[in-house]
């Protein structure tokens, strides 16, 4: 009788103990799920960013601009910082104010995320 109660008690830890560890995978799973669904829904605002640059520097007559926008994340703070390169010919004409007027413009533009800041470069 010791022994099938022994036996039980082990069953039952053993249970326990591969519940606590499925628990504990699903979890790490849900924030890897999390931090994906988080990375695509910024690769999406980042592209319309990117069709809304376009559109405002055609109005400006900026056409045929080369837009690359590329962004660093900081791992200590989780801030991410987006640099929006612009490349045309004419962007080496522009005065100091114009291109401050350009790139204030471009950054209301921007999506409003948590923790991100937005630099434009002229090239």
């Amino acid at each position: 009788m010791k022994i099938k109660n022994a036996l039980y008690g082990i069953i039952s830890v053993l249970m326990i103990l591969g519940l606590l560890v499925g628990f504990s995978l699903s979890v790490n799973g849900r924030s890897d799920m999390d931090e994906r669904v988080k990375q695509e829904h910024l690769k999406v605002l980042t592209e319309e960013f990117k069709t809304s640059v376009r559109e405002y520097l055609n109005e400006e007559d900026f056409v045929n601009c080369g837009i690359m926008i590329t962004y660093v994340t900081d791992h200590k703070s989780g801030e991410m910082t987006y640099y929006i390169r612009l490349h045309h010919k004419r962007f080496e004409k522009l005065t100091e104010n114009e291109r401050n007027r350009l790139s204030g413009d471009i950054t209301d533009l921007a999506f409003c995320a948590e923790d991100c800041l937005f630099e434009v470069v002229f090239e």
